[in-house]
């Protein structure tokens, strides 16, 4: 799989119609965020937003693989589903939504960096690339704001609680 954003070279920042990022610090091995950030199959378990994680097709094992997804955003239902695309080597992550009343066509990107003091950088950045005013408008202040800022600070929240827990 190609990481490489489709277009990069030609789009500013000005291409996309809704951009979100979230970021968070957490202290723990990169290996072992890593495999929490993959392990999807077991979001609903810790994370308490998360209903329905499923496989659609193919294999979470592979780089490839497409998953349905159900979070909540304090209580009112957003579900979507997306291929993933696994870079293991760089410790990312990539999902395009391919069906969802909203946000199909929208890029998520998990980035991994280990920090000076040996705990992981998470970062989740959603992109979509511009439409018709209206649709912009509503992507941003709607979509984004409201539904998916909330939605990854508790996925990044939740998996940082998790993990900095340690074995019980």
């Amino acid at each position: 799989m190609d990481f490489t954003k489709p277009g990069l070279a030609t789009l500013s920042g000005d291409a996309y119609s809704m951009r979100t990022t979230n970021q968070i610090r957490i202290h723990a091995d990169m290996e072992e965020v890593y495999r929490a950030a993959l392990d999807i199959l077991e979001w609903p378990k810790i994370l308490s937003h998360y209903s329905l994680v499923r496989v659609v097709d193919g294999d979470l094992s592979s780089d490839h693989c497409l998953v349905k997804m159900v979070a909540s955003r304090n209580g009112f239902p957003c579900s979507w589903q997306a291929e993933r695309f696994l870079d293991p080597k760089n410790y990312r992550i990539r999902y395009r939504h391919t069906r969802s009343t909203w946000t199909q066509g929208m890029d998520v990107w998990w980035l991994l960096r280990t920090t000076e003091d040996g705990s992981v950088e998470a970062t989740i950045t959603h992109e979509m690339l511009r439409s018709n005013f209206v649709t912009e408008w509503f992507r941003r202040q709607v979509v984004g704001r409201l539904f998916i800022e909330n939605i990854a600070n508790k996925t990044l929240s939740g998996l940082k609680q998790h993990l900095e827990r340690g074995p019980a």
